[in-house]
């Protein structure tokens, strides 16, 4: 019977040990998934941060949901109507830093167009004559296609001291891709426009 009993206490202190072992193991397994699920929320907190402007112009940061087409093709008029905005809606104080913004919207097709403006001798106008640039444009002026085509409609408007204003009704078609980058401040879409091309010029008269 000592001998039973010996073997009945051996096996408790072997449950007994097993047990600890198990809430041990468990105990490890809860804190790396708790460390996961922690690591996993901070990457989908960093993927799911956009930029936005709010209404006195500035860009604050927000978070946004999985963007489906109609989505996209909404920020697509939104980085086209910055891009637009920053080129062409100036005075001789806001021209450089407003077109050097636009480059990071457009690269290349921002180099052309800012090439044409220094032949056009733009910013020296700006300067000698006061003349300040404005663009009348809305969302519904621009067309977006699901593949990044689109098409849009505005109007630039010159004003200068002692002098009638002068409008132009534009025309253009533009190629827009998701460059796949981060988002940043200075382009919030993370798009890039690939292709700009006026098609057709007007002078309004006054």
């Amino acid at each position: 019977m000592v001998k039973e009993f010996k073997g009945l206490k051996s096996i408790g202190n072997n449950h007994s040990n097993h047990k600890f072992t198990l809430g041990i193991m468990g105990a490890i397994i809860v804190i790396f998934a708790l460390l996961f699920a922690f690591e996993k929320s901070k990457n989908a907190d960093s993927k799911e941060m956009i930029y936005v402007m709010s209404g006195d112009g500035t860009v604050q940061s927000a978070l946004k949901k999985e963007l489906g087409m109609k989505e996209i093709i909404a920020e697509a008029k939104n980085h086209l109507y910055l891009f637009l905005m920053l080129m062409n809606q100036n005075d001789q104080g806001s021209f450089p830093e407003n077109t050097k913004w636009a480059l990071d919207l457009a690269g290349d097709v921002g180099i052309h167009m800012l090439n044409e403006k220094a032949a056009a001798n733009e910013l020296d106008n700006m300067k000698k004559y006061n003349i300040r640039t404005t663009i009348s444009l809305s969302f519904d002026d621009i067309t977006v296609n699901n593949d990044g085509s689109g098409e849009v409609t505005y109007r630039r408007n010159f004003y200068a001291d002692n002098a009638k204003p002068i409008s132009y009704e534009i025309r253009s078609v533009f190629q827009i891709i998701q460059t796949g980058s981060q988002r940043t401040e200075r382009n919030p879409h993370a798009m890039l426009i690939t292709e700009f091309k006026t098609i057709q010029q007007n002078e309004l008269k006054q």
